[in-house]
């Protein structure tokens, strides 16, 4: 079974409560870390964020959620090519190519996931999102 990560409320199932955005109800609560974008690349990456990520990845270090927070994530990817971008386009390519860092987050992660957003959002909204991510 594959949970697609990032997608409404995936991992939610029908018998589980809605706990909310990694468990807080009040969703405006998830981005109470301040972060604000200096342009609008960051404000836009900040709207696609709330709408396509954070179902699943705080802007900051609230749990349990799904997914880790994204803070700090940008300073630990691999600096070969745009690995932001093709991870978020499709994950399950980039771990069954053998990436060892794609398959060690997966080994951390406890639920299975995917992200698959090559047809869902274009390079610039995730160039935007990279760019407000940054921020965190």
């Amino acid at each position: 079974m594959t949970i697609t990560s990032c997608g409404p409320r995936s991992g939610i199932g029908d018998n589980q409560k809605e706990d909310g955005v990694c468990g807080v109800k009040d969703p405006t609560l998830a981005d109470t870390n301040n972060i604000v974008p200096q342009n609008e690349s960051q404000l836009n990456g900040k709207n696609l964020f709330m709408v396509h990520c954070r179902q699943c990845h705080a802007p900051m270090d609230i749990q349990p959620c799904m997914g880790k927070s994204l803070k700090g994530s940008l300073d630990r990817l691999p600096k070969t090519g745009d690995y932001f971008k093709t991870f978020v386009q499709n994950s399950d390519s980039v771990k069954k190519s053998g990436d060892p860092y794609a398959n060690k987050i997966d080994a951390e992660n406890k639920v299975d996931y995917e992200h698959n957003f090559k047809t869902i959002l274009t390079e610039k909204e995730i160039k935007d999102i990279e760019e407000y991510v940054k921020l965190q």
